[in-house]
């Protein structure tokens, strides 16, 4: 049986932006996948963004042409310029050629939208529903997720739960335990999507400080907040040795708020992944998709506001935080090894 899996290489643009599905590229085609992509220029505008649809379009034909009858394909979800005509399209060879299909899901584009018009919503929760319906698999992050798609009437039995994404690092960083009294926030740092961290002063304290990884970040550091540029992916987990990762969203200290915020209840954010491979424990909300996870595996702490954090610092011991460290240590190995997609992957073949 082959086995195929499909993605979109966008010039430049195929780079750290889109780590978690080179990292499954990468994976799958060494264990026996072949990465077929559909090549696009990069998009400038509206005119451009529907030439490149045409032609991703044009080549993802000739790309199932080339896929062997009874094969297995996957799909990374979302990409752009792909709508529901393509997964028609997949669906209509797939049946003629006996293929079995996959989705990897890494977004849920309708979740974004929970507390906007429910007219809206609904539209984006409807089209997005029947692109996935068109796969014989999916696999979700969550078990939260996965109870969403139920919900919107997938069928159950199509599901499986990926846990966490991996994150493949070359280079694996040692913790530096005298910097634990430290907490980490890397990824986008603008004001629009993550305003809490612009109200992080509020909580300075003589326990702990905040150190800053990411882009457009519109602040000055100072002696709480310490802002230290952007880093590529392969390269940040030498930066961020030590403390703890923090996986919030939002534009409130104490509680989540906001669209991006609630997602968290569905999402398995990229960056837990990048603290994971890094090796350093991470504090969640409480309320998150990942709190069961951080929990079960005694990976960090969940809490419901951060203004729990300067408790959390000022009991904690060198001995309990080495504890963390260790075992997140068994979760890394799984990261920067593959181990997830390839154990979802695995659970999917069995079905077929």
């Amino acid at each position: 049986m082959k086995k195929y899996v499909i993605d979109i290489k966008q010039g430049e643009f195929y780079n750290a932006g889109f780590k978690a599905k080179i990292d499954i590229d990468d994976i799958l085609s060494k264990n026996e996948f072949e990465t077929l992509f559909l090549k696009i220029n990069t998009a400038n505008n509206m005119k451009d963004r529907i030439k490149n649809s045409i032609s991703a379009y044009k080549q993802l034909k000739k790309v199932l042409k080339q896929i062997e009858n009874d094969s297995v394909l996957i799909f990374q979800y979302p990409i752009d310029l792909i709508s529901n005509k393509y997964a028609r399209k997949i669906k209509k060879f797939s049946k003629k050629k006996n293929i079995k299909t996959i989705c990897i899901i890494h977004d849920i584009n309708a979740l974004h939208n929970i507390n906007k018009l429910a007219s809206i919503y609904y539209k984006n929760m409807k089209m997005e529903i029947k692109f996935f319906d068109k796969f014989d698999f999916l696999i979700s992050h969550n078990d939260s997720m996965s109870k969403y798609l139920i919900e919107q009437g997938i069928n159950k039995n199509k599901i499986t739960n990926l846990e966490i994404f991996d994150y493949i690092i070359n280079d694996i960083p040692k913790i530096d335990i005298d910097k634990r009294n430290k907490i980490i926030i890397a990824g986008n740092l603008s004001e629009w999507k993550s305003g809490y961290i612009y109200l992080q002063e509020e909580l300075k304290n003589n326990y702990y400080n905040i150190e800053l990884f990411g882009v457009e970040y519109t602040r000055e550091s100072s002696e709480f907040v310490k802002y230290n540029g952007k880093f590529k992916s392969d390269e940040l987990p030498l930066h961020i040795n030590f403390g703890f990762g923090l996986i919030w969203d939002g534009q409130s200290i104490d509680k989540i708020s906001g669209l991006f915020g609630e997602y968290l209840r569905y999402n398995n954010p990229h960056k837990f992944s990048l603290y994971m491979a890094t090796g350093i424990p991470v504090i969640v909300w409480k309320e998150s998709a990942l709190a069961s996870f951080v929990e079960k595996n005694k990976v960090g702490y969940t809490v419901n506001s951060l203004y729990e954090l300067e408790d959390i610092f000022k009991k904690m011991t060198k001995e309990e935080y080495e504890i963390l460290v260790n075992n997140v240590k068994k979760i890394q190995n799984k990261v920067i090894n593959g181990e997830y997609i390839l154990t979802a992957v695995e659970k999917v073949l069995e079905k077929i």
